[in-house]
């Protein structure tokens, strides 16, 4: 499955990659699925909680890291999260992170892929 963004995300890789060199943007998309990933781990373990104010904090980091691969379906679910949590609104939270786990798996399985 292909993140919603798969274009922007492509296209942005490579302006990334022209900017910085190959051998960086390897290392970032290395960080991304780290850091991501972990990220991710800590705002579904913070919405199993209730943990309001973690889900609002985890959700704005998250953000920040998919906007720098220019994931912008991938960063519109984060900042919903991001708002369902500050109004600690459960019922549209689950669904919200289920799309955004999935979108950000798509995400990562893009990133990854070999470059011809």
């Amino acid at each position: 499955m292909l993140p919603t963004d798969a274009d922007h995300v492509d296209q942005r890789l490579r302006e990334l990659s022209e900017t910085l060199g190959p051998e960086l943007v390897t290392e970032l998309i290395g960080m991304f699925r780290t850091d991501g990933s972990a990220q991710l781990l800590d705002l579904r373990s913070a919405h199993d909680r209730r943990d309001y104010k973690a889900m609002q904090s985890g959700a704005h980091r998250l953000l920040g890291s998919v906007l720098l691969l220019s994931a912008r379906h991938l960063a519109q679910l984060c900042r919903k999260l991001e708002l369902l949590a500050r109004q600690k609104e459960d019922t549209g939270a689950e669904p919200a992170l289920l799309e955004l786990e999935s979108e950000f798996a798509a995400l990562l399985s893009f990133v990854s892929r070999p470059t011809p």
